[in-house]
């Protein structure tokens, strides 16, 4: 992606508070791509105007307030919640001896727990991560067309399983809740278990002080 990776949480709090931080415009590149091959990619050029990420100003900070809301409505269920979820998709830790964890364990966690973000059990149509690559702006014509069939088969997912989508805004705000929040809510369980097992190299797993 011709990017730099950072993990520690206090460069990414200044980075993120960089007055000369500000978010890409992929429009004029999605049309062009579009333009050149025929294309019309109606449900990507529709995703880079309602995720909070590619907004600036005060579309942005609008966009935010109502994730945050939406989040907030949920968060007391949510916590209830979180500790069966984890009882239950780390079960494969006691049964096998070999687990891929992000396959066997993140990936089901966190789909559910989208399922009761939404109150609804959807099926996350996306197992690959072109979705989450809408954020690159040096997308490949087989991405976008990539994407643009993963964000079509997303959001017939949520209309047709989450009752909360009752209007065109609110769809839109649960599309992005998910293309934002499922991508970097695995990257983030793998990289501080796969850094907590890295630092406790030898020891059973039942002895490790993971991340509260």
């Amino acid at each position: 992606m011709r990017c730099w990776i950072v993990l520690d949480p206090t460069e990414v709090l200044r980075l993120l508070r960089h007055p000369g931080l500000i978010c890409e415009d992929i429009g004029p590149a999605i049309d062009a791509v579009a333009s050149r091959y025929g294309e019309r990619f109606g449900k990507l050029r529709h995703a880079a105007r309602i995720m909070p990420l590619l907004m600036e100003g005060d579309a942005h900070q609008r966009l935010r307030r109502e994730m945050a809301e939406f989040m907030t409505d949920r968060r007391n269920a949510l916590l209830d919640r979180i500790p069966l979820l984890l009882e239950q998709h780390c079960d494969a830790l006691r049964q096998l001896r070999e687990v891929d964890l992000v396959a066997q364990v993140f990936k089901p966690f966190v789909c559910e727990l989208f399922s009761e973000l939404v109150e609804s059990r959807i099926l996350l149509p996306f197992e690959r991560v072109a979705i989450t690559r809408i954020f690159d702006r040096y997308l490949s014509l087989h991405t976008m067309r990539a994407i643009e069939k993963d964000l079509a088969a997303l959001y017939e997912a949520v209309r047709r399983g989450c009752p909360k989508a009752s209007t065109d805004s609110s769809t839109d705000l649960i599309v992005a809740a998910v293309v934002i929040g499922r991508d970097s809510l695995i990257a983030t369980l793998a990289e501080s278990i796969g850094t907590t097992l890295a630092a406790n190299s030898g020891r059973r797993i039942d002895s490790i002080e993971f991340p509260g």
